[in-house]
């Protein structure tokens, strides 16, 4: 007997720095998009599969959605966020901090996305930071008064609770449909872009606010070999004053970032994982970042 398929494609989306990479994470089961104590470190929209018995479900994890961009990389970042809720999205999970609640402007965004996609859910992350009875009568009654939302789900998703109630009820929202991806499929990401993403997520988290965002990374070499995986890539900055920050007294912060990338790199593809990494001056590079 041949299985009917379904198939639903969910938005995930918010205000940066609201647990959307890591929500993504948790319903994948795996690291695939880039997690960092600083808001806005994804920068283009990603697309993460996940498939259940007859469902496929394709996340797109947005990035940060700003009110009013204040740079050429922020405005980016802000029309990769709207162009990866434009194409065919079917149900949009808005992620709410539960511990800064539903501000103006995050109202705001809320309405502007409704606008885009008529089914939308609310999850209210990190909701271990604040009080049930604060939860219960003062931030989920005052999302469900506005009525832009299907549904209110509470979660914390660093400690893995309501991941999977909130996936039960997407699920349940897909439609008969073929799948767009194969069974065993995580991502339509390119390796060399989820080995850039990897290398970022590492050097924000080592340097921590010593560089803003003036950094970038590019994959110039991505090639599998029989038993490893060759990498080779650009760590773009756009201040020489930057250098020194990354390489660190004798190259000891380029090694930190080049061992703690290459773990996750191996972890994830399960394999041995040779990657290089060169360090080089381009100014211009934030006036040339492109609109996917």
């Amino acid at each position: 007997m041949i299985m009917k398929q379904k198939t639903i494609f969910v938005a995930i989306c918010g205000k940066p720095n609201v647990g959307k990479s890591t929500i993504l994470n948790k319903f994948l089961q795996e690291k695939l998009s880039i997690v960092s104590y600083k808001p806005q470190t994804t920068r283009n929209s990603i697309r993460g599969v996940l498939t259940k018995g007859d469902v496929q479900v394709v996340f797109v994890d947005t990035p940060g959605i700003l009110n009013k961009p204040k740079s050429k990389l922020q405005d980016v970042i802000v029309k990769n966020a709207w162009n990866g809720m434009s194409e065919g999205i079917d149900l949009a999970c808005f992620v709410i901090d539960g511990e800064n609640g539903l501000t103006h402007s995050t109202l705001e965004l809320a309405k502007s996305v409704r606008a885009k996609i008529p089914n939308m859910i609310c999850v209210i992350n990190k909701v271990d930071r604040i009080k049930q009875e604060e939860f219960k009568f003062k931030t989920a009654l005052k999302i469900a008064e506005t009525g832009l939302f299907d549904e209110i789900f509470g979660m914390s998703a660093t400690k893995q609770q309501g991941i999977d109630e909130v996936l039960e009820y997407i699920m349940s929202k897909a439609k008969e449909d073929r799948w767009f991806y194969e069974e065993d499929d995580l991502t339509d990401r390119p390796n060399a872009l989820i080995a850039s993403d990897v290398t970022r997520e590492t050097i924000f988290n080592k340097i921590k606010d010593e560089i803003p965002y003036g950094v970038d990374v590019i994959t110039n070499i991505f090639t599998f070999h029989e038993g490893y995986i060759e990498i080779a890539q650009d760590i773009l900055i756009s201040r020489k004053a930057y250098k020194p920050i990354i390489l660190g007294s004798h190259g000891s912060m380029i090694k930190a970032i080049r061992v703690s990338t290459t773990k996750k790199l191996e972890d994830f593809y399960e394999t041995k994982v040779n990657l290089e990494l060169f360090v080089k001056v381009k100014e211009d590079w934030l006036e040339k970042v492109k609109v996917d």
